[in-house]
């Protein structure tokens, strides 16, 4: 039975209990969480057991509070949460989670240092995981548009920001995928940016002055120490292929050349910007380790889309 409208945030939920193995509806949103199995089950009908995910369930609470004015966001950001919260823009309106996913992956980047005080995200070596978990369905690449036109536009007003990017390199998980990332092209037939009203009218054309890479996923290598000592011994533009992670224990690197508009733009490069979309893991680095680039790593769960973006 539907509780709750998906343009809203939940208002009740559906509480499991795994003794009686019955539902019963509960005021307030479900907290975050995930379920296990029980240790040592082999029931077909195991009730298994939740796990509560703390840190998740307090950016929430933040996210909320932060919302009423985002404090701390640039002019071009108040302009975007904006014109997406209105629904007179657009034939149907963006879900709640699809708001909450690029709200939350704005606070973690653009919000005072106050409002995130006591928020500590747990590090994989160098890096940070950040992860923005969606249901199938739930329109995940529409978000990654959102958070397109979120970085790409940031990026051309404010160029000397380090927080923003504007060249954009997609990577898909087959040929099928690769052919229905075209959405996120600005200049594409059908792009979700007009599809679905994402953009103010006012900002095309800046949006357009971003560039947007779509490979396919056989197009990434793991490389040798062997093969990473040499090719850091080439200019970045001259090599066969064009590392974003180069200083990362297994660098990856694109096998093939990147078309020469894209690779001019690159030459200038200080920063770059990983939002990395796909079933498993999610990292990034804030860019305080020393490494010669910053990195970010978007995860949406459920999707088997790969997208990083280079600034």
């Amino acid at each position: 039975m539907i509780i709750n409208s998906p343009f809203e945030e939940p208002k009740s939920h559906w509480h499991y209990d795994r003794q009686s193995r019955t539902f019963d509806q509960r005021d307030g949103r479900r907290p975050a969480g995930y379920v296990v199995a029980t240790p040592d089950s082999q029931s077909f009908d195991d009730p298994s057991i939740f796990i509560d995910l703390p840190l998740v369930n307090q950016i929430r609470s933040r996210v909320k509070t932060w919302r009423e004015n985002y404090p701390g966001v640039t002019g071009i950001t108040k302009r975007l949460l904006e014109h997406w919260h209105d629904r007179e823009q657009r034939q149907y309106p963006l879900f709640f989670c699809q708001l909450e996913a690029i709200e939350t992956l704005i606070w973690l980047t653009e919000a005072p240092a106050a409002e995130k005080t006591g928020i500590d995200i747990p590090k994989d070596g160098d890096f940070t995981r950040l992860c923005s978990k969606m249901a199938t369905g739930s329109g995940k690449t529409v978000v990654m548009a959102m958070l397109i036109a979120w970085q790409v536009l940031n990026k051309v007003t404010y160029p000397h920001d380090p927080r923003f990017s504007k060249y954009i390199v997609a990577i898909a998980p087959g040929l099928t995928v690769k052919e229905r990332l075209k959405v996120l092209e600005p200049f594409g037939a059908g792009n979700y940016y007009d599809e679905f009203g994402l953009v103010p009218a006012g900002l095309i054309e800046k949006l357009r002055q971003g560039k947007v890479l779509i490979h396919n996923w056989h197009k990434l290598s793991w490389e040798t120490e062997e093969q990473v000592a040499k090719k850091r011994s080439w200019p970045i533009l001259a090599r066969n292929s064009f590392s974003f992670a180069e200083n990362c224990p297994a660098p990856l690197f694109l096998e093939h050349p990147l078309v020469p508009s894209f690779s001019s733009a690159l030459q200038h490069c200080k920063q770059v910007t990983i939002h990395y979309q796909e079933n498993y893991m999610l990292y990034g680095n804030t860019g305080q380790t020393g490494l010669p680039y910053n990195f970010w790593f978007l995860h949406l769960c459920m999707v088997t889309q790969v997208y990083a973006s280079v600034a």
